[in-house]
């Protein structure tokens, strides 16, 4: 069985002080981690692994803290190669908050103002996925692999948001042969929530409320991600999530050890309180 480890910055990711993590396991850390490697205990965790960093198209995660910290095999980013003119014909044709945009609300979610997924997504920005890109201090950044294609459709046609942990996921299981996956620090934002009142009167674009209730989304879209499509998609690779989260999904191939800590708030100090992931580029 090959493991692979992706870390995302959630509270949980406390927890992997105690994990154990055998010498030249591959890791993915998504985004930026430099406050992880603060901690002594995580720096050492990862200091025999192999390690690979995901960015998304800010590219944040790719800093000299890191860098100079760890040994770093491979630097990703969350698209495939570009095609800027098969991105510009569905980016035109994608909705926008203004024009009744909003994503799918899985049949229970309130109303949110938003832009729409739209398919390849992952193609693009223009002038921002390149064929060639490279870190600042000339890295090659690495596209995910071409054959993820078929995995990302039926997400965004169902307009659904797929974050940076779902393409981690596709790198792991593409590129790095992983059939068991581990995750620490993927919270699925559960510390938010939806208040009553956004059923009748949703808030309003780009309202701090708003960016909450964005935020909350994801968390409830990469739920149905992992348990509806990728779980479906790959029945034999089994995915074990180390979350705060308590939550019981349905493929038996998926398991949520749900972990306690205290102040989970402040527990880790990469938990990032303003604006989570990437917004719908």
């Amino acid at each position: 069985m090959k493991t692979v480890y992706i870390l995302g910055r959630g509270p949980s990711l406390r927890a992997l002080e105690k994990a154990n993590i055998p010498s030249d396991s591959d890791v993915i850390l998504m985004n930026d981690h430099s406050n992880t490697l603060k901690n002594p205990q995580m720096a050492e965790k990862l200091n025999n692994t192999n390690n690979y960093v995901m960015c998304n198209s800010e590219q944040k995660g790719f800093n000299p803290t890191v860098f100079n910290k760890l040994e770093i095999k491979g630097c990703l980013t969350n698209r495939l190669k570009p095609n800027w003119d098969l991105w510009q014909v569905h980016k035109d044709k994608q909705r926008k908050h203004f024009e009744g945009g909003t994503p799918n609300n899985l049949g229970y979610l309130p109303y949110l103002s938003e832009d729409e997924p739209y398919l390849y997504f992952w193609r693009g920005p223009r002038d921002r996925n390149l064929e060639d890109m490279r870190t600042y201090d000339g890295r090659k950044i690495e596209h995910i692999p071409e054959e993820a294609e078929q995995y990302l459709i039926q997400i965004y046609e169902d307009k659904l948001i797929g974050n940076c942990s779902y393409y981690a996921t596709l790198y792991a299981i593409l590129k790095l042969n992983a059939d068991h996956i581990i995750y620490y620090g993927l919270d699925f934002y559960n510390n938010l929530g939806f208040k009553k009142p956004w059923y009748i009167n949703p808030p309003t674009y780009g309202t701090a409320e708003w960016w909450t209730e964005r935020v909350a989304y994801e968390g409830e879209h990469m739920k149905v991600v992992y348990d509806d499509y990728l779980a479906k998609f790959f029945p034999d690779v089994t995915l074990e999530f180390f979350t705060l989260l308590d939550h019981s999904f349905k493929s038996p191939n998926i398991t949520c050890n749900t972990i306690k800590i205290e102040d989970p708030e402040i527990a880790n100090q990469t938990w990032y309180s303003g604006r989570v992931g990437e917004h719908l580029t």
